[in-house]
């Protein structure tokens, strides 16, 4: 279970990420599907049953979650269906304050009445004003950005209605990467797909500061979707890397995989499935952009832990900026990290610090803001590759 950050924080963590040199119910998987009405929607299913009431079992949104489902793990867990607008949707301004100073002065020359009519009336003025103008968003990034807090940690797009794009992907991975949240894996019949989203994500995907999160699998049978194995796996095992995920629901060798197609796939970072030491496993665990998918999702698994860990404890506290405030955070946090480290996603313990209370600004006490924690943690790593010498005597 991912700890979970529900819509807004109180916490802000600045994730400072260094590279090696050599929680609740919540949905762990979404899927996203192009609306038919031109507007996002959301669902929550638990099963195929009644998923399928919605989504039919010729569509690829209930094949990739029936595959997800078929993991014993993940039985029972939630996936979110994600309904997105397709190509550009405009997305119309909030309210904000000068909208409501005019109003209010156009209707009653300062004095502000609360009653509901004038309530009514300024906030549909407000919004009339409001939908006058607007920005133009990829529907599939704007419907993402509008759940990115809702706990899941991997994500791919499927049909119902309609398939989704290229370009689908291409704004999606996009809005993922800059916000550094969930992991991205959609599957293609086609290697130039592949290929196409290597070229967009290494020209997209260039900040050394942050890591690739999406990564796409060739399975050129239509009919078959590895990657709601994957995903329903990854999810309920996690910490897991990709290349060690096998003998799944549709793990079985493409038809047509030659050596020269593993080594195309191996170039552009992709994925497929390849019997190894007669297991059908997941051929690499990349991202397009190069980095492991795992430490992508591990670092996000970090950062919302330790986010939770804080809310919660801001959330429970009566009142009071103190030392022995500070110390309980403090020791709330190594717990958290003592969590993170049993599990694996960390290396090592991290080297937690806090300010002194008698070190806070004046401004940050006035403020009420606190921001004295500094963690140094280190992603765990995983064996993919082993190397090694044979002395043999013939």
């Amino acid at each position: 279970m991912p700890y979970t950050v529900k819509q807004i924080s109180d916490v802000h963590l600045k994730v400072i990420l260094h590279r090696l040199s050599t929680v609740g119910d919540r949905p762990l998987v979404a899927i996203g599907t192009p609306s038919t009405d031109g507007q996002m929607h959301s669902y929550i299913y638990d099963n195929i049953f009644d998923l399928g009431n919605k989504y039919d079992e010729t569509t690829q949104v209930y094949r990739v979650a029936n595959n997800a489902w078929d993991v014993d793990e993940f039985q029972g867990k939630e996936i979110e269906i994600i309904e997105y607008p397709q190509g550009a949707f405009t997305v119309k301004p909030p309210i904000n304050l000068d909208d409501i100073k005019q109003e209010a002065s156009a209707n009653s020359n300062g004095d502000v009445s609360l009653s509901s009519s004038s309530a009514n009336n300024t906030t549909g003025t407000a919004k009339q004003t409001a939908s006058s103008a607007g920005t133009q968003r990829p529907g599939v990034a704007y419907a993402f950005a509008n759940h990115l807090y809702d706990g899941f940690m991997f994500a791919t797009l499927a049909g119902a209605a309609a398939q989704p794009t290229a370009q689908d992907y291409f704004d999606l991975s996009d809005m993922l990467y800059d916000n550094q949240r969930v992991a991205l894996v959609g599957q293609t019949t086609d290697l130039k797909d592949i290929y196409n989203a290597y070229q967009h994500v290494q020209g997209y995907q260039t900040d050394d500061a942050k890591l690739g999160n999406f990564a796409m699998v060739w399975e050129p049978n239509s009919k078959k979707f590895p990657v709601g194995s994957m995903l329903g796996y990854a999810a309920s095992n996690w910490p897991v890397d990709f290349k060690h995920i096998g003998n799944l629901d549709d793990f079985d060798v493409p038809d047509g995989l030659t050596q020269d197609t593993i080594d195309v796939l191996d170039q552009i970072n992709g994925m497929t499935i390849e019997q190894t030491a007669n297991d059908y496993m997941v051929s690499s665990g990349k991202a397009l952009a190069g980095n492991y998918l795992d430490q992508f999702v591990n670092t996000q698994y970090a950062v919302d832990a330790y986010q939770f860990t804080l809310q919660n404890f801001l959330n429970h506290k009566k009142f009071g900026y103190t030392q022995g405030e500070i110390d309980l955070m403090e020791v709330a946090l190594k717990e958290t990290d003592g969590q993170l480290l049993a599990k694996r996603v960390l290396y090592q313990p991290s080297d937690i610090t806090a300010q002194k209370r008698a070190d806070v600004s004046n401004t940050d006490v006035s403020e009420r803001e606190y921001n004295g924690f500094k963690i140094k943690a280190q992603i765990n790593d995983d064996i993919e590759t082993i190397n090694g010498i044979i002395d043999m005597t013939v």
